[in-house]
């Protein structure tokens, strides 16, 4: 993982490790709780864009992705939050909401490889991994200015899920091109 999202993550997960404790404490209910994790959520996966392609001005494609990713993620949080608000806080429930800042590799990946249309970005959902994968892309530039590129979906060593396993045969390489 690279450094800056690296650090990106570690920051969610400090926020997210607080407001459990605010919500184990009483100090936030189960609503607030889910309000501040979800502006956390919205304001990282933007940090994450952003960080992954640092002299890009964001256009409205851009936004869409980020929107797309992080909506997905407050969709599962709404989840969690009816959970919360059905069951009751328990300390097991903190590691579910440490899955989150997994999350962010999905909006980075996108950010980074935004020039190249990419079939699917790692935490992304799309594999039984979910927001654990360890995996990336490569993209070999032919002609920039044709679009034409191969991409390779590059399995991390300690993730094999079958999904992942399947990508790997799938898209390397993927052809991009016009």
């Amino acid at each position: 993982m690279d450094r800056p999202l690296a650090q990106l993550c570690r920051e969610l997960s400090a926020e997210i490790d607080h407001l459990c404790d605010g919500l184990a404490a009483g100090l936030l209910d189960p609503s607030a709780w889910q309000a501040d994790m979800a502006r956390a959520l919205i304001e990282h996966h933007i940090a994450a864009f952003l960080i992954s392609h640092p002299d890009r001005t964001l256009t409205p494609d851009d936004w869409k992705t980020i929107k797309f990713a992080v909506g997905e993620q407050i969709d599962r949080l709404n989840r969690f939050a009816d959970t919360i608000e059905a069951e009751g806080w328990s300390e097991r429930m903190r590691a579910r909401a440490q899955l989150y800042p997994g999350s962010l590799k999905q909006t980075y990946s996108a950010g980074r490889w935004v020039e190249w249309d990419l079939p699917c970005h790692p935490g992304d959902g799309g594999t039984e991994c979910n927001v654990g994968c360890k995996c990336s892309w490569r993209v070999d530039v032919i002609d920039v200015e044709q679009g034409l590129a191969d991409a390779y979906w590059v399995r991390h060593i300690e993730d094999s899920c079958q999904g992942c396993l399947s990508r790997e045969s799938l898209y390397s390489p993927y052809r991009i091109q016009p």
